[in-house]
């Protein structure tokens, strides 16, 4: 009796995610290239992040220079345009678990990047950490914190009466 192949035994072997990196890359601007992407829940740093605070699906995109965040299209969820784009050399950078990151500059309040549970999530968030910290080791800025460490929320000035 001959044996019949499944579907997913029929179809070429493709590595998950390819389409979305293809895109990813066609949103890049020039000169610009690709050294790790994923997705993760993004929202403001604060108290009870995911109770009281907005969390968007977005992809973040690591590149030479910059982390940059891409909105997902609502239907097709692929990466639309770009709504975050930041420097890695004037990046701050704070671990908060394996796969959670908390990442600002001086003066502005930290956005909390929480990958999706898996292997690439966990790698894709080291990744930014070890190039923050790079970058900040090259600019001689001190660009990331101890893991224990909370960050210190910009100042907000207090008016006397």
């Amino acid at each position: 009796m001959e044996r019949i192949p499944t579907p997913a035994a029929r179809q070429p072997s493709r590595r998950r995610g390819a389409g979305t990196e293809r895109h990813l890359r066609r949103l890049l601007r020039g000169g610009e290239h690709l050294r790790a992407w994923g997705r993760a829940w993004v929202s403001t740093e604060g108290p009870l992040p995911r109770l009281l605070t907005a969390r968007t699906l977005d992809h973040v995109v690591l590149t030479d220079d910059h982390l940059l965040l891409y909105s997902t299209g609502f239907f097709s969820r692929l990466p639309r345009r770009r709504v975050y784009s930041g420097r890695l050399a004037h990046l701050i950078v704070a671990e908060r678990g394996p796969r959670t990151v908390a990442v600002w500059t001086k003066g502005r309040r930290p956005l909390r990047l929480e990958f999706l549970r898996s292997a690439d999530g966990a790698r894709t968030a080291q990744t930014i950490v070890a190039a923050v910290r790079e970058h900040a080791d090259q600019a001689g800025f001190a660009g990331s914190v101890p893991t224990t460490a909370q960050p210190i929320p910009p100042p907000f000035e207090e008016t006397a009466p």
